[in-house]
């Protein structure tokens, strides 16, 4: 603001010099979202020749928690750039009867962890449809690489004449490959930097090549490197979210 004081006649003038700031300085140029729910993957068990056998225990592997991280840095107040992280878990355990002799049975027990990791560059664009800017809409997507790690132990009893032994075995699969990401959240600002809501994101996966290494009783040991899989791994999946967003 700038002031003259008066020199002649009875009003005195005021100007008033507003200071633009330039286009390209953003107020609150990052944002950093995290996002918590469910996951479900549709088309798991595909492929899964033996999920017919015990549909209850592998249909438990469809569905886990997620937990999705997000920082974008905004170029402009509508689109920025960033990096997204997400992170899935699911697992199932159960035990079935086996049969050792006319009559007899036996318990088998089973038990699976899996954990998916993906990691890639993001491109986020958001909108605000009120004239408050109280609401944002946001889009993201991205494209980058995903880890699978799975783990399953499967053990049950040797019984014979002379002794009672249980066995063992131990399998771990782990890959990784290339994977797209699609992201839609519904948020509502409490406060100036925070924001919360509701989102939803697809995840496209197809797992063709996998390590195997297999450890059990009697010192078993076997493994493979990187080998084509018989079929293909659909790992695509839907997240369910509650959406926080911190902007600074």
């Amino acid at each position: 603001e700038y002031s003259r004081s008066q020199q002649s006649g009875k009003n005195p003038e005021t100007y008033e010099l507003k200071i633009l700031k330039p286009a390209y300085i953003r107020e609150n140029p990052w944002c950093l979202g995290l996002d918590v729910g469910r996951s479900n993957m549709p088309w798991y068990l595909d492929n899964f020749q033996s999920s017919s056998a015990k549909p209850d225990y592998y249909n438990k592997l469809k569905t886990g928690f997620h937990l999705n991280a997000k920082a974008h840095y905004m170029i402009r107040d509508f689109w920025g750039l960033g990096m997204e992280y997400s992170f899935f878990k699911t697992s199932t355990s159960g035990s079935n009867p086996i049969e050792y002799s006319m009559s007899t049975f036996l318990m088998e027990s089973e038990k699976h962890r899996q954990y998916v990791n993906y990691f890639g560059p993001s491109v986020l664009f958001q909108q605000h449809p009120d004239a408050r800017q109280k609401i944002i809409l946001s889009e993201s997507f991205s494209a980058g690489v995903l880890f699978v790690h799975m783990e399953n132990q499967i053990s049950y009893p040797n019984v014979n004449q002379y002794s009672y032994k249980d066995i063992s075995y131990n399998t771990l699969l782990t890959g990784k490959t290339f994977s797209g990401k699609v992201g839609l959240t519904a948020e509502y600002r409490l406060l100036e930097a925070l924001s919360v809501g509701l989102g939803g994101d697809f995840i496209w996966c197809l797992l063709k090549k996998a390590s195997l290494e297999t450890k059990g009783s009697n010192n078993y040991s076997s493994s493979t490197d990187n080998q084509e899989l018989s079929a293909a791994m659909k790992l695509s999946r839907i997240d369910y979210s509650f959406v926080l967003r911190y902007r600074f």
